[in-house]
């Protein structure tokens, strides 16, 4: 008798996890079609945006200015982190900058 109890509660069992997994693929069919149709629907209007005349105007501007200022960004960066180098190397300071130019003792 418990040998029958036990036999119908796995059949019950894996039933309902084939129904789960039927039920997983079709969501994730539907899902996968809709979300391709989303995603290309998407691309085609970045596409657009990017080819649009007035956006690549601005890229062009945005790169010409990053073009000219990045000597003037590097020479900051350069220099801030001399200052901190020095700061926080002890010994080092104002007396060891001359020494290493070759000038002073």
């Amino acid at each position: 008798m418990l040998d029958a109890l036990n036999d119908d509660r796995e059949v019950q069992i894996v039933k309902n996890k084939l129904v789960l997994l039927t039920g997983v693929a079709m969501g994730y069919v539907l899902g996968a079609r809709a979300g391709r149709e989303q995603y290309d629907k998407i691309r085609e209007q970045a596409q657009s945006l990017w080819g649009d005349p007035r956006v690549q105007e601005q890229v062009s501007s945005a790169q010409a200015t990053v073009k000219e200022q990045a000597p003037v960004a590097a020479e900051k960066v350069s220099s801030a982190t001399k200052s901190v180098v020095d700061k926080a190397t002890p010994g080092r300071g104002r007396e060891s900058e001359v020494n290493e130019s070759g000038s002073g003792i």
